[in-house]
């Protein structure tokens, strides 16, 4: 097998394109959902169902990075992330894409601004001078516009220079989008498109754009990183190693009434997702997620994300008698 090939697991659904080769027995496999994750050969068989790839971004990985790490001052920001719109026939239906037009690797969240909420539609990762398909646009209404929330952090593999955090709503006239008044000719597309940008010096007002990103002062930064009001941080009865994290809806959103089960389950795996990678890169050692009885779903799928994301991390439940049975446990070191 070889880098660009798609596969299928053979011990779960589904598959994706191999975009690196980590040694002779594993390589990493792309998922429909963006993210990549480390997968033996011998679990993985040929998939010859497609010859295209619908779901993934354009760009796999050809080489493995360089061991000479560039000094920050060689690497400089080329361009901008875009969220793009083009036409397939019918003016009302949209495919909507996020382009990656920079030397960045980007972490994006992208929803939709209800009132005075965010309604969350799509997440993932995207490499630099790539692009993905996110979804489909439906124009309903063409009489108000339409607001889209982009987010996203960026690292590059190395030295590189930390930017803010992007977090910018694009307000958009649904009929101008219909009508075709936005598109122009572009380098991205064969075809005339919708394209706007998410520029980080428009990003919404933010405690990280108080900070000068002044690494000298190491306890005076880890200070100011720390929120207010942080659900991660336990209380002073357990050691510092242990963390938790409520997955309960209530704990996660203000108001659930308007949302669906299955988006309830997608928003509490986000979160679990996120607090997991968060402990990873901290001096934590276990983390305890409490997600109550229920039906067991949500336990079910936490567990299914370990074992497919995650295989080397152990877990467990929690303990019984601080917990009942609603809370898993993961050990991380």
């Amino acid at each position: 097998m070889k880098i660009g090939e798609r596969v299928k697991f053979l011990n779960d659904t589904g598959g994706g394109v191999i975009t690196k080769i980590i040694d002779p027995e594993r390589v990493l496999v792309r998922i429909e959902d963006g993210f990549e994750v480390p997968a033996k050969l011998n679990e993985l068989i040929p998939d010859i169902s497609q010859k295209t790839d619908v779901f993934l971004s354009e760009k796999v990985e050809t080489e493995s990075p360089s061991p000479k790490e560039k000094p920050a001052t060689e690497q400089k920001n080329s361009g901008h992330v875009y969220l793009a719109f083009t036409h397939d026939g019918n003016p009302r239906h949209l495919n909507m894409h996020l382009i990656n037009d920079t030397d960045y690797h980007i972490y994006y969240i992208m929803g939709l601004r209800k009132l005075d909420q965010h309604l969350y539609k799509y997440s993932g990762s995207l490499e630099p001078d790539t692009k993905v398909v996110l979804g489909n646009f439906k124009i309903t209404k063409t009489d108000e516009p339409t607001f889209f929330l982009v987010q996203y952090i960026g690292y590059k593999s190395g030295y590189y220079h930390p930017f803010i955090p992007v977090n910018q709503i694009i307000e958009i006239d649904t009929q101008r989008l219909a009508d075709k008044q936005y598109e122009s000719e572009n380098d991205f597309f064969d075809k005339p498109a919708a394209l706007f940008t998410v520029d980080v010096n428009k990003t919404e007002k933010s405690k990280f754009q108080d900070m000068l990103f002044d690494f000298s002062d190491k306890d005076s930064m880890v200070e100011k990183m720390k929120p207010e009001t942080d659900k991660l941080v336990t209380g002073t009865e357990k050691p510092p190693e242990i963390i938790e994290v409520d997955l309960h809806i209530h704990e996660i959103v203000d108001d659930e009434s308007g949302l669906t089960d299955g988006e309830i389950l997608e928003i509490q795996l986000r979160r679990f997702e996120m607090a997991l990678e968060t402990a990873l890169n901290g001096n934590v050692r276990k983390i305890v997620f409490i997600h109550g009885v229920g039906q067991g779903k949500l336990k079910y799928e936490i567990s299914k994300v370990l074992n497919k994301k995650y295989p080397d991390l152990k877990y467990q439940d929690a303990s019984f008698k601080e917990y009942g049975y609603g809370a898993t446990m993961v050990l991380l070191h």
